[in-house]
C-alpha cells in the first residue's frame, strides 16, 4: 500500500522523500515476524550461555545436554538469516504469499521462544547449587515431558518448516535436518515415571521380587525343593520328614 503525504507548504521533493521512506518500511505482518524472531534469538542466546555454564560445571551430564548446546547456534543462525531476508523486503514488493509466510514465521518463532525459555529454566536449575544429585535436580526442573532433547526437537521441527527458499538456503535446511536426526536418535535423558516398578540388585546374592498373588517358593540352597500342599508326612531318601 502506498501512503501519499500531502501538506500545504511542504515542498514536493520532501513529500516524495517521505513517501519513499514509508515504502521501504516493513509491513505490519513483517514487523510482527521480526519482533517474534528477535525474541526467540534473544532467548536462545541466553540459553546457550546457561548451557555453557553447565558444561563447565558438570562432567556427568546426559549426552542430550551436549547435543542441545551444539544445536542452539545453528537455530540462531537460521533465524538471523530469515530476519535478514524480511528486513530486505520492501513493503511495496510484498505479495499475499509473503504475508502468509510472515504469519507462519511469527507463530513458529513464538513457539521457539517458549521452548527455548523452558530450556533456559531447566538448564539454570541443573547448575549445581547444593548437594542434590544432578539427575534429581534435572527431573525436578523438567517435570513431565520436559526432557531437553524433546524441547530441542520441537524447536528444530518448527524452524525446519520455515527453512525454505527464499528465506533459507538448501544447505542451511539440510544442516537443520541432520541436526534433527541426531537429536531424535539420542537416548532419553530421563526415564519417564509411569508408575511402574523398578528394582536394582547391586549385590552378589539373589533378588526375589513378588508383586502378584499366591505363593512364591524360593530355593537358594543345594537340596531339592518340593512344592505343594501335603496332608500327611512323607519320607524321601535320607531327608527328614517334610510337613
Amino acid at each position: 500500500m502506498r501512503i501519499v503525504l500531502r501538506s500545504i507548504g511542504i515542498p514536493n521533493d520532501k513529500l516524495e522523500d517521505n513517501n519513499c521512506k514509508l515504502s521501504k518500511m516493513p509491513s505490519a505482518a513483517a514487523t510482527q515476524a521480526l519482533i517474534a524472531i528477535r525474541g526467540a534469538i534473544s532467548t536462545l542466546n541466553n540459553t546457550s550461555d546457561v548451557c555453557a555454564d553447565i558444561d563447565e560445571a558438570e562432567d556427568d551430564l546426559p549426552e542430550a545436554f551436549h547435543e542441545v548446546a551444539k544445536t542452539i547456534p545453528l537455530v540462531e543462525h537460521t533465524l538471523q538469516t530469515i530476519k535478514g531476508h524480511i528486513q530486505s523486503r520492501k513493503q511495496k514488493d510484498e505479495t499475499q504469499e509473503d504475508r502468509d509466510a510472515y504469519q507462519e514465521i511469527t507463530d513458529v518463532a513464538n513457539e521457539c521462544d517458549a521452548r527455548a525459555g523452558r530450556l533456559e529454566k531447566i538448564c539454570g536449575k541443573v547448575i549445581p547449587s547444593d548437594e542434590t544429585p544432578l539427575m534429581d535436580r534435572y527431573r525436578s526442573a523438567a517435570g513431565k515431558g520436559g526432557r531437553v532433547e524433546l524441547l530441542m526437537k520441537g524447536i528444530l521441527e518448527g524452524v525446519i518448516a520455515l527453512a525454505k527458499e527464499p528465506f533459507v538456503s538448501e544447505d542451511q535446511a539440510k544442516a537443520l535436518r541432520e541436526a534433527l536426526k541426531i537429536i531424535s536418535k539420542l537416548p532419553p535423558s530421563l526415564q519417564e515415571e509411569n508408575g511402574a516398578h523398578a528394582f536394582y540388585n547391586y549385590g552378589s546374592g539373589p533378588q526375589s521380587i513378588h508383586l502378584g498373588v499366591g505363593d512364591q517358593n524360593i530355593n537358594t540352597g543345594q537340596a531339592p525343593q518340593f512344592n505343594g500342599q501335603f496332608m500327611a508326612p512323607f519320607q524321601l531318601g535320607s531327608f527328614a520328614p517334610v510337613l
